[in-house]
């Protein structure tokens, strides 16, 4: 018996001091060392398939050239082309990227604690809503989130208006 409360307490503290870790690395993000072979994923997938999704809008945060950059991709998808339990082909609509300013870090920054709150309060199912999701290749980040809240879809639309509306981003296209 002792064993066992041994080993719980052990991995209750593990998994505490990884969650701590993981809610301090947001802070860190847009430290150099941080991402320096790191990405970070900003995904969104919306539902105009119903339960096969939809179209994607995936960003990433690196750094290039010792300053960090925010590539955006967007894509389209048809529905009516999704065979037997199939996903939708996306076609490549969009294609965006610019060096990052004070500003948009602070945008950025508030919409991971905008998505980490989201999540402490989601109960719908995962194949319901708009999937978000944040992520780093090294998977020391992961918020996921299905909403069909439109706060949702508004902090995650706002963070792209924020960035490449009010200051010039560079058309890749």
């Amino acid at each position: 018996m002792k064993s066992i409360i041994i080993i719980l307490t052990f991995f209750i503290s593990v998994i505490h001091g990884f969650s701590q870790s993981i809610t301090t690395n947001f802070d860190l993000i847009f430290s150099k060392d941080y991402l320096r072979n790191d990405t970070l994923i900003i995904k969104t997938i919306y539902k105009e398939c119903g339960e096969w999704g939809g179209h994607l809008e995936l960003s990433k945060i690196f750094i290039k050239d010792s300053n960090f950059y925010f590539l955006y991709k967007k894509y389209s998808t048809n529905c009516d082309g999704i065979r037997e339990y199939g996903v939708p082909n996306q076609k490549q609509e969009k294609t965006l990227e610019k060096k990052i300013t004070e500003n948009d870090k602070t945008a950025i920054l508030n919409y991971i604690h905008q998505l980490k709150y989201s999540n402490k309060n989601q109960v719908i199912p995962s194949f319901y809503g708009i999937a978000y999701s944040i992520l780093n290749s090294k998977k020391t980040i992961e918020i996921l989130l299905n909403s069909e809240e439109i706060i949702d879809q508004n902090h995650y639309e706002t963070l792209i208006y924020k960035i490449f509306t009010v200051s010039r981003a560079l058309a890749v296209i």
